[in-house]
């Protein structure tokens, strides 16, 4: 599992021996740069792309890779935009016969002999009157590798957060991708409480405007005993699955954990 450091922009690639996923494709002109990686861990087909929200930081790189990538298959919230790159998004899906399909919770995607995807979020019917409507109705996914359990949030927010505890009471994850860029807004403490994970990545640029990541979302991470890591601080960050276990790719950043 790989967060390339895309300044505030975010991408997420999911690679197994047989398989790839890409969840969120990052700006515009993110997507010559997540191209490159792919092909530089031997990727030339995308099983699955999953853009959680309509935000032109989690979809603009799409039309790109689409248009030099196979990709199987397109899943997306099904909220509504009518921006113009939105519809570009799914023209160059239409145009490059790449099936497309509304996730919903309840919903799993095998992908390949090792991998899957449930979808915890959104519901049907979207959740509405939130601060964000788009970013609470963030396609919220459960990763399974064998025992290890990951949860990718795109930009879910605590309203977001409250309705998917509604919902799906057992969260448990070694791994969580924070949602919204570590804003003071998302990772609340009744959802971490029921997470509790290990490792908390946070995908933010250093030294954007934002102010992200919030300090106060940072502690409650922390206090909730994970291991918090930023790609606007550290990089790109990596980390390697045996089915087992997870952990950091770099002994570098495997090193906080190693001392709790």
């Amino acid at each position: 599992m790989v967060f390339p450091d895309l300044g505030q922009a975010e991408a997420i690639i999911l690679q197994t021996v047989d398989a790839a996923v890409l969840v969120d494709c990052g700006e515009t002109d993110s997507g010559p740069a997540i191209l490159r990686e792919l092909r530089r861990r031997g990727i030339e087909r995308l099983d699955l792309v999953v853009l959680t929200h309509p935000h032109a930081d989690h979809t603009g790189g799409f039309p790109y890779l689409a248009e030099r990538m196979p990709v199987g298959l397109l899943m997306d919230s099904g909220f509504p935009s009518e921006s113009a790159l939105q519809a570009k998004v799914m023209q160059t899906a239409r145009r490059q016969g790449i099936p497309r399909r509304r996730a919903v919770a309840g919903q799993t995607i095998r992908v390949g002999d090792s991998l899957s995807l449930s979808v915890l979020w959104p519901e049907r019917r979207h959740l509405t009157g939130t601060e964000s409507d788009a970013n609470n109705n963030s396609v919220v996914l459960m990763v399974r590798h064998g025992a290890v359990h990951i949860l990718l949030t795109g930009d879910l927010q605590q309203e977001g957060e409250f309705a998917l505890l509604r919902r799906s009471p057992d969260l448990r994850a070694e791994v969580l991708k924070v949602g919204h860029q570590g804003s003071a807004d998302a990772a609340g403490t009744p959802f971490l409480s029921k997470v509790r994970p290990r490792w908390a990545v946070i995908v933010a640029g250093r030294g954007n405007s934002y102010g992200h990541p919030s300090a106060r979302t940072v502690e409650r991470l922390r206090s909730a005993g994970a291991t918090v890591l930023c790609t606007g601080l550290e990089g790109e960050i990596e980390f390697e699955s045996d089915g087992r276990t997870i952990r950091p790719f770099s002994e570098r950043l495997a090193v906080p954990a190693a001392s709790r």
